[in-house]
């Protein structure tokens, strides 16, 4: 989706599911969420999310453990690994 990716970029993976039944979910390159990055699908219905991935190659991944590379996308956005420490969520 997007733009070409190359070895070394940072692809971040951005899920708004404040609206139910139309949860948005974007992805950017090197912190970009700009065209043609950005939403990749949108008026996805889902209660919940559970973060995976899979692909050839080698890969780090943050679920946000430690700091990201890049600005977190603008908006009322957080790690999923803050989520279940919301108060939300408890």
């Amino acid at each position: 989706f997007g733009s070409e990716w190359h070895v070394g970029d940072v692809i971040g993976f951005a899920v708004d599911m404040r609206t139910t039944g139309r949860a948005v979910f974007s992805v950017s390159v090197n912190g970009s969420f700009a065209a043609p990055n950005g939403v990749a699908f949108s008026g996805i219905d889902a209660c919940y999310l559970i973060p995976a991935l899979s692909g050839n190659g080698r890969y780090k991944v943050n679920f946000g453990d430690r700091p990201f590379t890049h600005p977190l996308p603008s908006g009322d956005f957080m790690s999923v690994h803050d989520f279940p420490q919301t108060e939300r969520h408890a």
